[in-house]
C-alpha cells in the first residue's frame, strides 16, 4: 500500500475490509462502491448522476465526500433471481 497501488475500503463499522487495486490506466480513483447484502459481491458505480450529488454537497456545505469509503447496501440481481 506505500506505492499507492493498494485502496484498502473498510466496510461493515470496521469489521472488515476488502482491497481494490488501483489502476492508473483507467483512472481508478473516485467511484462508490455496491455491496449486497445476500452474498457480499462489492460492485464499483461510477455515474454522472451521483457525482453531481457530491458536488451538490460541497457548495451547499463545504464539506467533501470521500468516495472510497461510500457504500450502498443492497440486493445484487443474481441473489434477487
Amino acid at each position: 500500500m506505500q506505492e499507492g497501488l493498494i485502496r484498502k475500503i473498510v466496510v461493515d463499522d470496521k469489521k472488515c475490509c476488502c482491497y481494490q487495486y488501483i489502476d492508473t490506466q483507467k483512472k481508478c480513483i473516485d467511484h462508490y462502491h455496491l455491496i449486497c447484502n445476500k452474498c457480499g459481491s462489492m460492485l464499483h458505480f461510477d455515474n454522472s448522476i451521483i457525482y453531481n450529488l457530491k458536488e451538490n454537497v460541497y457548495s451547499t456545505f463545504n464539506f467533501e465526500i470521500d468516495t472510497s469509503k461510500v457504500v450502498f447496501y443492497g440486493i445484487c440481481n443474481k441473489c434477487k433471481n
